[in-house]
């Protein structure tokens, strides 16, 4: 995660209001039972207030080691993983891992991808947790901008030149700003 204010002035706006974020990395759930009741667990106290005043809780990618086991006929782990998600009483946002790329256990998760595997990769991703590839969104005068660092893997790079031009037009917003990815 990085902040950085590219504002004129944070006197005078939301921005100067106090907030908390929940950051949670690599999920990573996968057949493991364990790792799935840790999530429901830690879910569990977030919405009995034990962990007081967070505004969302950031997943700073890696959801899941592979979307599915062995193949795609098992159970989708993204698809359960969101499902523990969704019983948060507060709002949740999640960047994309290079573990959220990986269809079966059998990927390797540093390979290169082409255009294509990363195309069904987030259609999949987008289809089960809702979310886009890359996204921003805004909370008490802040620009959270969630990039994905996978996007350019088929040009040998992290990021695309859509995507880059995407995050430069969402710099020029006169907020402070903090980068997930």
């Amino acid at each position: 995660i990085f902040f950085f204010s590219n504002c004129k002035s944070l006197q005078n706006t939301d921005a100067n209001k106090n907030f908390r974020i929940m950051m949670l990395a690599d999920p990573q759930t996968s057949d493991d039972e364990e790792k799935y009741q840790r999530l429901e667990d830690l879910i569990d106290k977030v919405n009995q207030k034990e962990f007081p005043e967070v505004d969302f809780v950031m997943v700073a990618g890696d959801f899941v080691s592979a979307v599915y086991g062995d193949n795609i006929n098992s159970e989708s782990r993204l698809e359960r993983t969101v499902g523990i998600f969704n019983k948060l009483s507060i709002p949740y946002y999640a960047a994309m891992g290079n573990h959220d790329y990986k269809l079966t256990r059998h990927v390797d998760s540093d390979a290169d991808f082409s255009k294509n595997d990363i195309e069904i990769m987030e259609k999949i991703w987008k289809d089960q947790i809702g979310f886009e590839p890359y996204y921003a969104f805004e909370h008490k005068g802040w620009n959270f901008i969630v990039l994905n660092s996978m996007r350019g893997r088929y040009l040998k790079r992290a990021f695309d030149d859509e995507q880059i031009k995407w995050f430069e037009s969402e710099l020029k917003k006169d907020l402070p700003t903090i980068l997930t990815f």
